[in-house]
């Protein structure tokens, strides 16, 4: 059975790789990417939510929502292979820990080294025109 950070960072990942998709045939929208991907890891943790319910019986409406019958119901392959991750042995919490904090820092960091490129192409092209101020006072 593996846990919720296994759960949120495979819907991350499936829901960036097709805000990636949609992006790339766009050619916009690339700043969507990271909130896309928190709504597919959101939409990963609802079957476990029976199980959150049954850990904390004082939350309102535990009485209702708890239990293996709740959770055999909300358990499927629509929330991003959701039943496929629980039949598996291992819990994988690190490793889902592991994909949410990569998945974070690409989308968090990508722009920025893709700006970071945009202005050394600028700062060389300027150095090969003549610099800033032209040749004579560059030194």
């Amino acid at each position: 059975m593996a846990f919720t950070t296994m759960h949120f960072g495979v819907g991350m990942a499936c829901d960036g790789a097709a805000a990636l998709g949609v992006a790339a045939i766009r050619r916009k929208g690339f700043r969507a990417i990271g909130p896309a991907m928190t709504l597919g890891g959101i939409w990963a943790i609802p079957p476990d939510s029976p199980r959150i319910f049954s850990w904390y019986p004082s939350l309102p409406f535990s009485e209702h929502l708890n239990g293996p019958k709740n959770e055999q119901r909300l358990t499927s392959d629509l929330f991003f292979f959701h039943a496929t991750l629980d039949a598996q042995p291992q819990e994988f919490a690190l490793l889902g820990l592991a994909i949410i904090l990569v998945l974070y820092n690409t989308v968090i960091f990508t722009p920025l080294l893709v700006d970071l490129a945009k202005r050394i192409a600028v700062v060389e092209e300027l150095r090969r025109f003549g610099g800033v101020f032209g040749r004579e006072r560059n030194g």
